[in-house]
């Protein structure tokens, strides 16, 4: 008993399913929860040195490779993003525990607006603040 399966209409339907959920369907920060995750955190980095620059802090951008993601003002800085997701909370993902950095930024989008969340490097570790990997 053969049938003919269309492969492609077939993954083309189940990924259509997949979408994000409507609650960021045409709000303002939309664009950003269709971004892939490696692009969400590289517009992270960017807008806060942007940003700061504005303010007229001084920013030097670290490379791809390192424990850290942006100098401000001499102190170094992790800088991570995560969208909310349906229940109201964030996941920050890839902090790591024994990475050598001042000050962690964890930047919340939610359909329409940011959350920042600034932690001293031991603060967040000694207080369990956040799950971290080894």
């Amino acid at each position: 008993m053969s049938k003919e399966v269309d492969a492609l209409k077939l993954f083309l339907e189940v990924v259509g399913r997949k979408g994000i959920h409507e609650k960021w369907n045409g709000k303002p920060h939309q664009a950003f929860k269709n971004l892939p995750n490696s692009s969400k955190g590289d517009a992270g980095e960017e807008f806060i040195q942007k940003y700061l620059n504005g303010l007229g802090f001084k920013t030097d951008k670290k490379g791809r490779n390192g424990d850290w993601d942006l100098e401000i003002e001499n102190k170094k800085f992790e800088i991570k993003l995560a969208s909310e997701d349906i229940t109201g909370s964030f996941q920050f993902n890839h902090i790591r525990y024994d990475s050598k950095y001042d000050f962690l930024i964890c930047i919340g989008v939610t359909p329409d607006d940011l959350k920042a969340f600034i932690y001293k490097e031991g603060q967040a570790k000694k207080n369990k603040m956040i799950t971290f990997v080894k």
